[in-house]
This record gives C-alpha cells, structure tokens and sequence, in this order.
C-alpha cells in the first residue's frame, strides 16, 4: 500500500517480492505443500495475488483451487485453505485486514472472514435468478470498499453492493471480460477483453459503454493511473495504450514491449 515493495505472482509457483525503487527482489515465497500440478503440465500457477490494506499479509490463489497466506516478511506460508471447490481461483482483494474477497471458481464470489476460527469462514455472492452466468475471471473493488465489480466469461460486467450483499446492476459487453477497473473517485469503470476494445462506463448514470479500440489487440489489463486523468491498458501484442478518461481521447503513442503484457497496476 505505500508503493515501496510489490509482489509478483506467475507460473511455476513464482510469488516474488521486490523492491519497487531499485527493482532489486527481496524474497521467493514457498508454496504449501497442497499446491497441485497446474494447466498444460507446466507446474502450478498463482493467477491472483493481493496485499493487506496494513501491508502485512500476502494472499495468492491458482490452480491449487486454495487461498495460501503468507506473512509478507516471510517465506513460509502461513496458512492454506481450499477456497474454489476444485477449480481454479481467478481474482483476489482485500476489503479489510481480516476480510478477503474472492472468485469461486464459477459464477459467484466469497468474501472470507479471515480471522474465523478454526478455519476462516466464507460468506456466498451470487448473480441474480436466471441471469447469463458467466465463470468469474476477474473482481475489483472500490475505494471506499462498498461496491464490488466483475468480468466474466459471458461477456458481463456486474456491479455489486459489498454490504448488503446483493446484484445492483450489469451491463453486457462482448466475449470474456479479462480486466476491470475503478477509477479512485468511483465515477468510472473499465473494462476489456479479447475482442480488441476498452469499454468506458461513466457509473453516475449507467448508461452505455464508451469503446477505446486496440487495433485488434488482445485486451490484457486495464488501470485508472492514480494521480493523472489517465486510462491505461494492456494488450497481447506487447503495448501499454494511454488515453485521457473523460474524453476518452488517446495520449502520448503506445509503449511498445516484446511479448504480450499482463495487467498494469
């Protein structure tokens, strides 16, 4: 949370700390002993990683279909516990120190109480009676912790009340939603996926979705930057696009990287 140190999560087991100034890595953290084999035999994989609002706690979740905690000083894992029923976990966030949300590994996501004892406790979410469900890919929440918002595989993007608990409202997008993002003012919401766009919506009214095309891009990622009116996104193709997120015109030229690029953050 004070942008000095950030963790990296990938294939192979690789959950990494690193010193955000000097890009110098300050530990490997260990798997539990739980982690199974991962997709296409290449070894597990974390697919989601979250930090602690206090900074001290490091939750990541994969193919092992279990939420692993570890102590962000330490290497050793903390604790594990199965959290997606045998499917892969796709998105973690904090809400509060003791208080984790996460997808299930189909349509609905969990808030876990992770200060439940024995065992921390889940509390269920669920789309809507007869909605298009999709498997969850991706959550995000707002600053002020009270809204909750989702990407899935049918092309819908939900929004969700984290205190009662509830549905409020979804708009339909195209194909798999792979990012979302909220602006920090909660004002804007963002999405994007493989069919080559960054869909804008202004959350005040609720009305429609601004396009960004990627010139046919994969979709990767989405982030609002933190200090600037500026959207950004990444894409299979290797670039970080810029655009001003009030008027939705581009900024700068694309940054250009060899390989696709994940998520900014």
């Amino acid at each position: 949370p004070d942008g000095k140190r950030l963790v990296t999560a990938g294939r192979g087991r690789e959950l990494s700390l690193w010193d955000a100034a000097s890009g110098r890595k300050l530990r490997d953290y260990k798997p539990h002993q739980r982690f199974r084999a991962g997709v296409l035999n290449s070894g597990a994989t974390y697919w989601t990683v979250a930090i602690s609002p206090d900074g001290r706690t490091v939750a990541a979740g994969g193919t092992d279909a279990a939420i692993t905690l570890w102590d962000i000083d330490s290497p050793e894992p903390q604790a594990s516990f199965d959290a997606g029923g045998g499917r892969d976990l796709w998105s973690l966030a904090f809400a509060s120190d003791t208080a984790l949300w996460a997808t299930d590994g189909r349509t609905g996501l969990n808030r876990w109480d992770l200060s439940a004892k024995p065992a921390p406790k889940a509390t269920p979410l669920a789309p809507k009676p007869a909605s298009d469900d999709g498997v969850i890919q991706i959550l995000a929440l707002s600053a002020d912790g009270t809204r909750l918002y989702t990407g899935d595989r049918a092309a819908t993007v939900r929004e969700w009340d984290a205190e009662k608990m509830a549905e409020l409202r979804s708009w339909r997008l195209q194909g798999w939603i792979t990012d979302v993002a909220v602006s920090a003012d909660g004002a804007r919401l963002a999405a994007t996926g493989p069919e080559g766009h960054v869909w804008v919506i202004d959350l005040a009214t609720g009305n429609g979705a601004l396009a960004l095309p990627l010139a046919g891009s994969y979709g990767n990622g989405v982030a609002f930057a933190p200090k600037r009116p500026y959207l950004i996104a990444s894409d299979g193709d290797g670039n970080l696009r810029f655009w001003h997120r009030d008027t939705g015109q581009p900024v700068g030229v694309p940054l250009r990287f060899q390989g696709e690029v994940t998520r900014p953050r």
